[in-house]
């Protein structure tokens, strides 16, 4: 996008550059010169800035999904914008549910495994 703004605004201040320095010299061409130019920096500015343009929109249409995505409520279309603002003013803080300690299964296990153990050690000198 700012490449197609910069290339617009060069054109043109090139243009407006040869238009005086036409008007000042006398000479008629320049200015058909720098009507040609302004036309190449449209031709070659306007598709920039529009693809430029796009990619902003895809952009922030990415980004905007991966916000919700990530756990922020979205509007339901049934509710009004009004409604969100004061929803939940009376309600406690919100809790978010806390996921059970990943070391927590494998300390179980291993108490586990050492309890046996100590059995079957136990079991196999009472056999001896």
């Amino acid at each position: 996008m700012n490449g197609g703004i910069a290339t617009l605004l060069t054109f043109t201040l090139i243009a407006v550059l040869i238009a005086f320095l036409g008007v000042a010299l006398g000479d008629p061409t320049m200015s058909t010169i720098a009507i040609i130019n302004v036309l190449l920096g449209a031709l070659i500015g306007f598709p920039l800035l529009f693809v430029g343009k796009a990619s902003v929109k895809r952009a922030a249409r990415l980004l905007s999904t991966s916000q919700t995505q990530i756990g922020q409520k979205t509007l339901n279309p049934l509710e009004r914008p009004g409604d969100l603002s004061t929803s939940g003013l009376n309600a406690g803080p919100r809790r978010l549910p806390m996921p059970d300690s990943v070391t927590e299964h494998t300390t179980l296990d291993l108490q586990e495994r050492a309890r046996i153990s100590r059995n079957s050690t136990s079991t196999e000198k009472q056999s001896h």
